[in-house]
């Protein structure tokens, strides 16, 4: 396991509940000054979730983070 993914995952989850929710990961992006619209970042969101609970677990973000899908 990463640390530096572990690292990222926690930023992105602002309210510390071990999920990273849509909403914080389209402010998370926009704070990096992404260039990434809305859409685009649902989009990544959906490449997360594996499970489709509307929710991205850590491990869901390791998994998806070490297949080299990255934009961070």
């Amino acid at each position: 396991m990463s640390q530096n993914a572990v690292n990222i995952f926690n930023a992105f989850d602002y309210n510390g509940n071990g999920t990273i929710e849509q909403s914080e990961f389209i402010s998370a992006i926009a704070c990096l000054g992404s260039v990434l619209s809305k859409d685009e970042c649902l989009r990544v969101f959906e490449q997360m979730d594996a499970d489709r609970d509307g929710k991205v677990t850590l491990q869901e973000y390791l998994n998806w983070y070490e297949n080299g899908t990255q934009i961070v």
